[in-house]
């Protein structure tokens, strides 16, 4: 087993893992849009007590 094997096994342990791994995006982006609705509507309602 050369270096050239060692690289090749790295570059498909990486391919894989990147796609084995595609389902984590849009949980991440649903995580992303309610972190920022849920700041925005409290941003709103410390606007809206401080009149």
């Amino acid at each position: 087993m050369g270096l050239e094997d060692l690289k090749l096994y790295c570059l498909n342990i990486t391919s894989a893992t990147v796609v084995s791994l595609g389902w984590l995006e849009p949980l991440l982006s649903i995580a992303l849009l309610l972190t920022t609705l849920g700041y925005t509507c409290h941003k709103w309602y410390l606007l809206k007590n401080k009149k």
